[in-house]
């Protein structure tokens, strides 16, 4: 019966063996929780003052773009031309900061047109296909992303806006 057991262990550690995967993932964990104690600086002592200001959020506010953004064009398509027609709204995040929320309004001014230059280059690299359902979902949060990238620029170590929301009010083939 002992040897028996053996056995399956010898045939066990031949077929790469439960312990071994079992190992790795025990020492990644260790490793890994080590890594976030360290870099952290691990717990606060009972006794210790915090810094409540670093941890805090800071309030945001939301804004719309006082313009809508209207695109006439084809996407790639199996068979024939397609034209479809897109009207976008577009709604922002920024600091409650006076002073960053006229930067934002600025900036979304002085980028509109490469703004609009690169939602039409997505939209028309789009497929037919990706304007319903799921796809649809993808499409907008990647005309999210671009918005952002484009009309708020980094200022020390952040945007000063965030493009959260990308809305379609009008959509129809033409």
């Amino acid at each position: 019966m002992a040897d028996d057991k053996k056995d399956s262990g010898e045939e066990q550690e031949k077929k790469g063996g439960l312990m071994k995967p079992l190992l790795m993932v025990a020492v990644g964990a260790m490793l890994g929780a080590a890594g976030v104690v360290f870099t952290s600086g691990g717990a606060p002592a009972d006794g210790d003052s915090h810094d409540h200001d670093a941890h805090t959020e800071v309030a945001k506010k939301k804004f719309e773009l006082p313009d809508v953004m209207e695109f006439s064009f084809q996407p790639r398509t199996e068979s024939g031309k397609q034209s479809a027609v897109m009207h976008l709204r577009v709604v922002y995040e920024v600091d409650d900061d006076s002073e960053l929320q006229a930067e934002a309004r600025e900036y979304a001014k002085l980028y509109w047109n490469q703004a609009y230059a690169a939602c039409l280059r997505i939209l028309r690299e789009s497929h037919a296909d990706d304007f319903q359902g799921e796809a649809q979902a993808l499409l907008l949060a990647e005309l999210r992303d671009e918005l952002s990238y484009v009309l708020f620029p980094i200022k020390g170590d952040k945007r000063i806006a965030t493009v959260i929301d990308v809305v379609i009010t009008q959509f129809f083939w033409a």
